[in-house]
This record gives C-alpha cells, sequence and structure tokens, in this order.
C-alpha cells in the first residue's frame, strides 16, 4: 500500500540496484477537469540506447493500481508534455529528487569529507535524503552546515544553508533567496530558497517540496521569471493571488536569514 511517491522510490531503488541511471520526476498541475492542484512523482530512467522512459502508476476502471512504461524520450520536458496529455492537465512546476548509487556509495566520516565529496546538485540532494531528517524546533537557532552535519536533523532553512554552503565550496555561483509575499494583498510570510547556475549557466532553484525532500527546478531563463513562476505556483497552489513584494539576497552558508542586499 502506497501513494504514488511511495511507488516511484520503490521502482527507482529497483532499477537502481540493477544499473540503470535513474531518477524521479516531480510535478505539480492544474487539473483542467476540475481547476484543482495535484502534485505527482514518477521514475525515469536511461534505456540501453540512452532514451528516457518513465513508470507511473495510471489507475484503472475499479480503483485498481495499475502501472504503465512511456517512453522513449530525448528530454524531461517531453516526458512532461506526455504527462499533460494523460493527466489532462497543465503542469506548472517540476524538479528532480536524485536516488540512486551516489548515495549509497558516499559515507563521509566527518564534515570535512563531507564537503570533499557531495560536489554537485545530484550528490548533494540524494545524501541528504538518505541521512537527514526534517524537524521544526522553535526553540533552537538555525544551525550552521557542520552543526546539521553532526545532528542530522533540521528544519527547511538549515537544508538550504547546507546546500548553498556546499554549492559555492565547490565553485558554483549561488545564493540563497529570501522571497517575501503578499497574498490578496495582505503581506504574508516569507521563504529562502537556494538558486544557483548549472554548468551550463543556467539559473536554478532548489527548494523543498513536503519535509525533507529538496528539488532541483526547472531551468530559468533570468531571476524575474524565477520570481513570476513562484509566484504563479504558489497562487495556483492556494487559490489566491500571491506576489513577492520584496526579496534579498543572504550569502551562501550564512545563518543570519535577514537579507544584505
Amino acid at each position: 500500500v502506497g501513494n504514488c511517491e511511495d511507488f516511484s522510490a520503490f521502482s527507482s531503488y529497483v532499477l537502481d540496484q540493477h544499473g540503470y541511471n535513474v531518477f524521479l520526476l516531480y510535478y505539480m498541475f492544474l487539473s483542467h477537469e476540475n481547476g484543482d492542484t495535484y502534485g505527482h512523482t514518477v521514475s525515469v530512467f536511461h534505456n540501453e540506447n540512452g532514451k528516457l522512459k518513465y513508470i507511473t502508476n495510471v489507475g484503472g476502471p475499479n480503483m485498481e493500481t495499475l502501472f504503465s512504461l512511456f517512453g522513449p524520450f530525448d528530454t524531461v520536458e517531453q516526458i512532461i508534455a506526455s504527462e499533460e496529455v494523460r493527466i489532462d492537465g497543465q503542469v506548472f512546476l517540476y524538479g528532480f529528487p536524485y536516488r540512486g548509487s551516489v548515495g549509497e556509495q558516499m559515507e563521509p566520516q566527518n564534515f570535512e569529507e563531507a564537503i570533499n565529496q557531495l560536489s554537485n546538485p545530484s550528490q548533494i540532494l540524494n545524501y541528504m535524503t538518505r541521512n537527514f531528517q526534517f524537524k521544526i524546533d522553535l526553540t533552537r537557532p538555525t544551525l550552521s552546515p557542520q552543526q546539521l552535519f553532526q545532528t542530522r536533523e533540521g528544519n527547511k532553512y538549515d537544508f538550504n544553508i547546507f546546500i548553498s554552503y556546499l554549492l559555492d565550496h565547490h565553485g558554483y555561483e549561488t545564493q540563497m533567496l529570501r522571497l517575501e509575499f503578499t497574498e490578496n494583498d495582505m503581506v504574508n510570510g516569507y521563504d529562502i530558497i537556494v538558486i544557483y547556475r548549472d554548468v551550463d549557466n543556467g539559473l536554478k532553484s532548489i527548494t523543498h517540496h513536503g519535509e525533507q525532500v529538496m528539488r532541483v527546478s526547472q531551468t530559468y531563463n533570468s531571476l524575474d521569471d524565477l520570481i513570476r513562476h513562484e509566484e504563479n505556483a504558489r497562487s495556483l497552489s492556494s487559490s489566491s493571488e500571491v506576489r513577492v513584494y520584496r526579496y534579498g539576497f543572504l550569502a551562501p552558508g550564512a545563518t543570519n536569514l535577514m537579507p544584505t542586499e
């Protein structure tokens, strides 16, 4: 018994154990049928020809759980287009939680080893998924990267600090971005996400989706595009007009979460 994320985690684990290059693809979509928003996860792998295929549960006429294999595809964008047809909806957000052998192979004994071994976003997120636990503790201050590594539990801000610190250490152009929101023109909280430039100079973000699950976003053309996308995604999921009225940048690894610019 499980949900789409459980099924995808299981299938990706089995594929990984048999040597496939596999990852999970998560997306949120707006249903054309009822106007509600939903999330879904599929298991994506490379076949022997380097093409992408994916496995997902598709339901059944009597509410039984059925699974289908789709593909081959050349790009993730083609998978998203395929899913939009299958679900009769509009995908407005997608990202990748990495689950593969890299997390099992890496067992740093101390913080210095972790810094050296976890050298790219997929390695960092995969290691965190396997080894860190999400926990909200309002009585303690924000954790430094070394403190999080030692305690193995923290909240989304602790995770962002850790991720940005490691990316910066390995030469990525990265910052934490603090977004402050209004909802229907009323000030309504803030969030912090990690932004960075990938090896192709594409702008991406890393954000949380459900406790300790951290995901890399799609590529954006500019910071304005990223912010508009955050606004649209949050507006769709809240059924209210959400806007960013102020934002600022935080240095990678900083524990003071008030922006300096």
